[in-house]
């Protein structure tokens, strides 16, 4: 795949992601992510309509997207991007550490999601 190519791919991508088609065939946009939780530089945000339930995991400098299994905080893949064990542990820690907060992270994914 050429640079233009994955460029047009990701701009497909993120215009599916924050859309979708009504009953009646018309494409809408809805909110695509709300930012729930901050851990060092990194962003954690839950996404509406995503299936298994997951929230993601971003840098500031937007290098990593990673995605986590909403109930268990385990570990699902990378969007783009790399992230190190040692922030997966964090994330991981950071929620078994705060039980008020994973709470939280789960009502936001749930409110996204009605």
């Amino acid at each position: 795949m050429n640079e233009e190519e994955s460029t047009l791919a990701q701009i497909l991508e993120k215009y599916l992601e924050c859309s979708y088609v009504d009953a009646g065939g018309v494409v809408c946009e809805r909110f695509e992510k709300k930012r729930v939780d901050k851990i060092g530089d990194l962003e954690v945000q839950v996404y509406r309509d995503h299936v298994p339930p997951r929230f993601h995991v971003s840098s500031k400098q937007k290098s990593i997207d990673a995605r986590f299994h909403l109930s268990s905080c385990r570990f699902l893949n990378n969007k783009h991007g790399v992230i190190s064990n040692s922030d997966i542990e964090i994330i991981k820690n950071f929620y078994n550490q705060n039980p008020d907060r994973f709470k939280n992270l789960v009502k936001e994914h749930g409110q996204m999601n009605q």
